[in-house]
């Protein structure tokens, strides 16, 4: 009944549509603002499997926030301890793209060319990076609080003798060009935009350091090239064994989402270790010493691992990468290990009599020792 009374306390217009107290729906306040949502528990009472129904500005305020909607659901005893938890998560996200999203939201403005060289000299001179020789583009640098250079490229196309200015960042989260109607809309300032992205900047700083820690100490995979701008690494675990896992730029000390790639042997007490030691994530350390406690391993770095120890070429076409894709198919038998593109393997079984296909999955032999092995025919 406490628990009832707590809800009601922090939400009075969230009503119980059932008498079971299994369906919830009306409205949450932050910030001064009702935002509508639906709650259904199933019958087992798990608040872990309960569905989240809510209006488009809540999707939208929350659309970086589903994997960490997931955890606090999972982890809260309560439906009222999961309330309080999703006000906060909202009251910071709502706190966050404001501090983001510029307040002007119309279309780019054209700028006269021969207004560029005074704007520039409003942001200083020493943050050009470059300049294009008939200055149909201007590259800007920011050097944050670690030294780290982040660039703001603005690419200007000529319309008679107006520029329509393009930009592209570094950045993991988009650039939302800011604009200046409330000033003079016929001028489009670089000064603001430089501003704004120096905002950007500062709040992606955690984002950095956890980017930078992975690129520094593991044996990246994927992609070939990292930027900081890329949410996603790939990187070993062990042999033939990897890792993919998915930031999200707004929250980056959260749990990010995480595939486990490799053999069926190695990954899955990995796959249970990372069900169940969720609860010892410490959001203020950073990405790699969580996961090493997490999945209770130490993750290879190359101050103590050759990458050749740890990856090995397709066992089929001999090359590394196809199509720039890596070998993602491991072989289950722990004594053989073989790795292979799927698309090397699928054509390999297709060849063999005794290989067949069931709800597109193509069953066969591994080529080098004789064990079941399968493969996807529609893999990504």
């Amino acid at each position: 009944m406490s628990n009832q009374y707590d809800l009601y306390h922090d939400c009075p217009l969230l009503i119980p549509q059932s008498a079971d107290l299994t369906c919830y729906e009306g409205f949450i306040t932050v910030q001064e603002d009702d935002f509508k949502i639906r709650i259904v528990i199933p019958k087992s009472g798990l608040l872990s499997q309960a569905k989240i129904e809510c209006d488009w500005r809540l999707k939208n305020i929350l659309s970086d926030c589903t994997q960490i909607i997931r955890q606090k659901l999972e982890h809260s005893k309560d439906l009222s301890l999961f309330i309080k938890e999703f006000k906060n998560l909202l009251e910071e996200s709502l706190r966050t793209k404001k501090s983001i999203v510029h307040p002007y939201a119309e279309d780019i403005f054209n700028v006269p060319f021969e207004e560029i060289l005074s704007q520039i000299d409003h942001i200083q001179w020493k943050n050009v990076d470059n300049i294009g020789d008939t200055f149909t583009s201007i590259r800007l640098v920011k050097r944050d609080i670690r030294s780290r250079n982040h660039y703001l490229n603005i690419q200007f196309s000529q319309e008679q003798k107006m520029l329509i200015p393009v930009f592209t960042t570094d950045l993991p989260i988009p650039f939302n060009l800011p604009n200046t109607r409330s000033v003079q809309i016929s001028k489009f300032l670089i000064k603001e935009s430089y501003n704004y992205f120096c905002e950007i900047i500062e709040h992606c700083q955690v984002f950095f350091d956890i980017i930078d820690e992975i690129d520094k100490n593991t044996w990246i995979l994927e992609p070939q090239k990292p930027s900081r701008a890329c949410k996603e690494r790939r990187f070993c675990l062990g042999k033939n064994a990897s890792i993919h896992v998915t930031l999200n730029p707004y929250y980056p000390s959260t749990i990010p989402h995480c595939r486990l790639i490799g053999a069926d042997y190695y990954i899955t007490p990995l796959k249970e270790k990372l069900d169940n030691n969720s609860h010892l994530w410490d959001e203020k350390e950073l990405l790699l010493t969580n996961l090493q406690r997490v999945l209770d391993i130490s993750i290879p770095s190359p101050t103590n691992t050759l990458k050749e120890d740890l990856i090995t070429p397709c066992g089929i076409c001999y090359g590394y990468r196809l199509n720039g894709a890596l070998p993602d198919k491991v072989c289950d038998y722990s004594l053989c290990g073989k790795q292979f593109h799927s698309s090397c393997l699928i054509e390999w079984l297709k060849t063999l009599p005794s290989s067949h296909t069931s709800f597109s999955i193509i069953h066969g032999q591994c080529p080098y020792c004789k064990k079941p092995l399968s493969v996807e025919l529609n893999f990504k």
